[in-house]
């Protein structure tokens, strides 16, 4: 089951209602821009399911629930058919958090070393600026027509970087819970194009992506891409 952190798709004029008198809103995980045509360009967080001891993640197992959030809280009425078949989908995070028993810039070092010896030419392992060298690996493909990247981080440096951008995320988790957050490392794998999208989730026809092609696929996309990064290096 993969998990995703964001997901920004089109919904279609006749795929929703909106119970909002503001033209524009904002809400916790939830970005809305509505076309001249009609549709409207949605970006969804994970940030819109989490709660006190969940960073909050978008599944298979959960969208249900995430269309009723969107109802309760965004003021979205979302039919469950238009979301997972009438959707195109535009650009994906997709994440899998482990939890480690060193401190985590130990293993993100590692794993530098490890990529530096395999990506080569094909992608530039570099860092994420808010969180720093020791904390943060980001591996950009070196063609600018691929929108494939792939990160790694301290979940827990992340959250320190971004608690004053996001207030009432952060506030809401319980101590204990941000405390075990300290051993986390996120592995993120960004999809931004049809094309990628399709590749990694192994979709083979052409076209646009719609949000059941990825939400029900049975391809561990994060898992794929580092194993292609480390390639024959041993961790």
């Amino acid at each position: 089951m993969n998990n995703f952190d964001k997901l920004k798709i089109n919904l279609p004029k006749n795929s929703y209602t909106k119970f909002c008198i503001a033209k524009n809103f904002s809400t916790l995980g939830v970005d809305w821009k509505e076309k001249t045509s009609g549709d409207v360009v949605l970006t969804l967080s994970g940030k819109v399911m989490s709660n006190s001891f969940s960073l909050g993640s978008i599944t298979v197992q959960n969208y249900t629930q995430l269309l009723k959030n969107l109802y309760e809280n965004a003021y979205l009425d979302i039919k469950e058919d238009d979301f997972l078949n009438n959707s195109t989908v535009y650009i994906v995070d997709v994440k899998k958090d482990i939890q480690v028993e060193k401190d985590t810039s130990d293993y993100i070092s590692k794993l530098r070393e490890v990529f530096y010896a395999s990506t080569r030419k094909i992608e530039v392992p570099i860092f994420i600026n808010k969180l720093g060298f020791a904390e943060s690996l980001l591996l950009k493909p070196v063609a600018k027509t691929l929108k494939d990247s792939f990160s790694i981080y301290s979940k827990y440096a992340e959250l320190q970087a971004t608690k004053n951008k996001y207030p009432n995320y952060y506030q809401q988790f319980d101590v204990s819970f941000l405390n075990d957050c300290k051993q986390i490392i996120r592995f993120e794998r960004r999809l931004q194009s049809f094309k990628a999208i399709r590749d990694a989730f192994h979709i083979k026809r052409n076209g646009a992506v719609c949000v059941k092609d990825i939400l029900f696929s049975e391809v561990d996309v994060v898992k794929e891409k580092l194993m292609q990064l480390i390639g024959d290096n041993n961790l």
